[in-house]
Parts: C-alpha cells; sequence; structure tokens
C-alpha cells in the first residue's frame, strides 16, 4: 500500500516541476517577443497565458502580470490599472512586482493626467520655425554646406545656402521666422562664423562674430556660445542680429554639454548644474532649482511665449517628457507629464534633430535610440563556426557591456545601464536570472576569480602613485570587499 503513495508523492513533484519549467520558458518566449522582436500582440497572448494557466507559479505570474501591465501602460490601455491592482492585491507578497506594482498606483493617483497627442516628423528635420509653417535641413550623403528649407504646406523644397566644402549649423530662427542664422566653417575663412540668411531673398550677412547660434530672441539679439579657451568652460554671448559687438551673458564651467538654453526676452536661462535644471537670472546671476524631482533633468526647450520650459527626466527611473512653468514660485513641485520615452535610460540622444516649440504650441523633440546587448551564439569547437543565430541573452537594461564568462561556464558577469541606474549585474549563461549586483557610474574592468566571486575595479578616485582599488564580490552573498595582491 505504500508503494501508490511514494509514486504518488513522486508524480506530484516531477508535474510541479515541469509546471514550474513551463511558466519559466513562456516567461522568458514572451519577453523576447516583446522586447527583441517588438511583437507585442504575440508577447500579450503569452503573457496572458501565463497568467491564466499557471496561477500557481506566483513568482512568474507576478512578473508577468508586471511586464503586462507596462505593456499596456505604453499603449494607454485602461487593463494596465486593472493588472496593477490585480497584482497589489493578490500578490503583493511577491518581490518586487508586488512594491513595483503599489509605487505605481501611488504615482498614478498623485500625478496629473496629459492627453496630448503625439506625431512623427520626417528624421531629417533639424529645427522649425517659430510660426510653424518651414523647416530647415540638411540632406543624408550630401555636403554639410548645402541647407535646405521646405514649406510644410505645400512640401515645396528648396536650397537656402550653398556652400560646398564648407560646413553650416547651428540653425537659430527669428521670432518672425523671417530669418536663419548659422555658424560657417569652411578650410580658408575664420572659423566659425555667426551668419544670418533671410528665407525670402537668400541674402546673406556676416556679423562679423565668432561662435555658435542656439537662440534668436525677441531683442533682436542672437544668443550663441563659444568654448573658453585656454581657461575651460564655455562662455555664452548675446549679439545684435543687425551686427555690433556681443556682450557676454553667462559662463557655464562645466562642459557638460547641456547647453543652457535662454528665454524670448533674454532675462533667464535654463542650465543644467550636476544634471539637474537651474534657472539663472543674467541680471544678477542667482540660480533656483527648477523642480524638486529626483533623477537627471536635462534636453530643456523654452516655449515662444517663454512661459513654459519643456525637458526630459527620470525622477522615478524611467525617462519621460516633462513641463514646468517658468514664471511661478521656483521650485516648481508637480511638473506635468507630456510622454513617457518608449527606451528607459541615458540611451536617447538628439543627433542633429534639433528641440523646437512652435508659437501655436507645437512641440518637437528629435530622439535616437540605441541598445547594447549580450548575446550567445552555439559554436562547434571542432571548426569554429556558428551552429545557429546569435541569441540576446540581456532584457532587463537598454544597454548592457563587457559580459565576463566564470569559470564553469554557468554565469556572466556584465555592466549594465538603465536610466539613472547603472553598475554590476550577473546572470545565468542561459540569460535567465538577471539581477543587479552593485551600483557604480564608471564601467570598468570585469573578470573572475571563482565561479562565485567577480573581481571589478571601484569608481573611487585612486590617491596619487596608486592604482584603483579592485574588488572581490560574492554572487550568491552579495558581500564585496577589498582584494589584495590580484592579478587582473
Amino acid at each position: 500500500m505504500k508503494l501508490p503513495i511514494a509514486v504518488f508523492a513522486v508524480s506530484m513533484a516531477l508535474t510541479a516541476a515541469q509546471q514550474k519549467t513551463t511558466a519559466e520558458a513562456l516567461f522568458r518566449e514572451a519577453l523576447v517577443k516583446e522586447r527583441a522582436e517588438g511583437n507585442l500582440p504575440e508577447a500579450i497572448f503569452l503573457y496572458e497565458r501565463l497568467i491564466a494557466e499557471f496561477s500557481g507559479d506566483r513568482r512568474f505570474v507576478s512578473q508577468a502580470m508586471y511586464q503586462l501591465a507596462l505593456i499596456y501602460e505604453k499603449q494607454s490601455d485602461p487593463r494596465a490599472k486593472t493588472l496593477l491592482k490585480r497584482l497589489s492585491h493578490e500578490y503583493g507578497e511577491v518581490e518586487p512586482f508586488g512594491a513595483r506594482a503599489r509605487e505605481k498606483l501611488a504615482r498614478q493617483a498623485n500625478a496629473p493626467v496629459a492627453g496630448f497627442p503625439e506625431t512623427v516628423l520626417e528624421a531629417s528635420y533639424e529645427l522649425g520655425s517659430p510660426d510653424g509653417r518651414f523647416v530647415v535641413y540638411h540632406k543624408r550623403g550630401e555636403d554639410y554646406g548645402r541647407l535646405y528649407v521646405k514649406e510644410l504646406a505645400t512640401r515645396k523644397e528648396r536650397l537656402l545656402v550653398d556652400n560646398p566644402g564648407s560646413n553650416v549649423g547651428s540653425l537659430a530662427w527669428s521670432p518672425d521666422s523671417a530669418s536663419i542664422a548659422y555658424s560657417f566653417n569652411e578650410p580658408k575663412a575664420k572659423a566659425n562664423e555667426i551668419r544670418t540668411v533671410q528665407l525670402a531673398t537668400g541674402a546673406i550677412t556676416n556679423l562679423g562674430v565668432r561662435g555658435f547660434p542656439q537662440a534668436w530672441t525677441e531683442t533682436d539679439e542672437i544668443y550663441f556660445y563659444r568654448p573658453n579657451y585656454p581657461a575651460g568652460g564655455t562662455d555664452f554671448s548675446l549679439a545684435p542680429a543687425k551686427g555690433g559687438s556681443p556682450r557676454k551673458v553667462y559662463f557655464d564651467p562645466s562642459g557638460s554639454g547641456c547647453n543652457p538654453v535662454i528665454t524670448p526676452d533674454a532675462t533667464r536661462v535654463v542650465a543644467c548644474k550636476d544634471k539637474k535644471l537651474f534657472v539663472v537670472n543674467l541680471g544678477t546671476q542667482e540660480a533656483r532649482p527648477l523642480t524638486v524631482g529626483a533623477g537627471e533633468e536635462f534636453r530643456q526647450q523654452i516655449s515662444a511665449d517663454g512661459r513654459l520650459v519643456a525637458f526630459a527626466a527620470n525622477p522615478d527611473g524611467n525617462w519621460a517628457l516633462y513641463l514646468a512653468p517658468l514664471n511661478g514660485d521656483l521650485p516648481v513641485k508637480r511638473p506635468l507629464l507630456l510622454a513617457n520615452i518608449p527606451e528607459p535610460g541615458g540611451t536617447w540622444s538628439g543627433g542633429d534633430a534639433r528641440c523646437w516649440w512652435t508659437r501655436d504650441g507645437l512641440l518637437t523633440y528629435g530622439m535616437m535610440y540605441g541598445e547594447s546587448n549580450v548575446y550567445r551564439v552555439e559554436m562547434d569547437p571542432k571548426t569554429g563556426r556558428s551552429l545557429d543565430t546569435p541569441r540576446r541573452l540581456t532584457q532587463d537594461a537598454p544597454l548592457n557591456f563587457t559580459g565576463a564568462i566564470s569559470p564553469d561556464t554557468k554565469s556572466i558577469a556584465y555592466w549594465f545601464m538603465n536610466g539613472a541606474k547603472r553598475g554590476l549585474a550577473v546572470m545565468d549563461s542561459s540569460g535567465a536570472s538577471e539581477r543587479p549586483l552593485y551600483q557604480q557610474g564608471v564601467i570598468l574592468d570585469v573578470s573572475w576569480r571563482s565561479p562565485e566571486e567577480i573581481l571589478f575595479h571601484r569608481d573611487a578616485k585612486p590617491r596619487e602613485g596608486e592604482k584603483s582599488a579592485i574588488y572581490a564580490l560574492n554572487i550568491r552573498t552579495g558581500c564585496h570587499q577589498s582584494s589584495e595582491n590580484v592579478v587582473f
């Protein structure tokens, strides 16, 4: 009589193991469909199937619910909130997904709703006119000395500046949309001359000033910058659009690449310091923080009437576009959410595309995304040739670097970047169980001392004559300590 009981117990154990394996396989397949292939309908089907068929596997069901809620959230589907509530109530103890669901629900309860329509413009457009009628741009593969203008309503295009062999850049529209300021550079001329061109006639004026235009103010001055050699930093000045001596209005010592933008009345700039935005009074040089939010802020753009500033930020670790008033009390406690940025992290940039804001309220941001992932390829040791196509392993962050395989080949250590978070992570060699181990801002060499210990450089600046410290980190316990006399 005991034998059937023993057999029954083993059968139950095997069934549970098979169920767990199947739930995990379904989740991994859904994640690949969602992130690697971009096939959202298929990913949604797989996540929903996992939730329906494997309710007993609380870990993968809660993870599937969270991923599905994120998809619905990006699609403005009300099912996102339903799933978050269910995850919070029924699987609230499953970490970290229960806590993430509660945090999202709390933020949604406090955040204002923004229903702003979005559209996509041609990627080549670099800067739109304040009246919204025209765009200017260079053509891919052509000489950068040729600048084109297009009237959006008629789609009529014409060549506005034609200087083969030169460089025409740093564009700025006049407030009346009648002229454009730009920097001109060619081998035989003085570098980076500021010039203007009239849209109607094509007449060009050389201001006799060197620099890179950023804006054309309502005071009929061109706001431009020029690196301060050899002292370092960047000078920002205003030059009369009709010609005359420029006047310096602001100095940025950081050289961070986050150029201060000026208000149309030329009285203030919104500048970046330590990855946060500040509003600076140009008369007194008094600086006040724009917001009280955490995280990073940059890509600021001021509205044509000077009342609002739009900017990119990641207060919760995910990048989005926000809007804050400039004429009220600073800092702003609750900026308005304009739009979520599909790819989190500091992985996007404008490239040649500039931000612009028309007088009728059309705000344009140029974005260009990039990813870096760790892949696995099965190889034939006899021939050295691959046996299949590369299979993406990393899924949790958009940027992953310098993968290092453990001595027993069971684990992979790598650096990741996800919004404001970056550091050292580890996963199984199959790509399962991705998990961060140690947060660090600088990506340095990483290696293995044993199947359980990673060796890496700490980003702390060493003293003069010393090398940067090498630390050993245990992937099982998370403990790390200084490792002496290690050959790296």
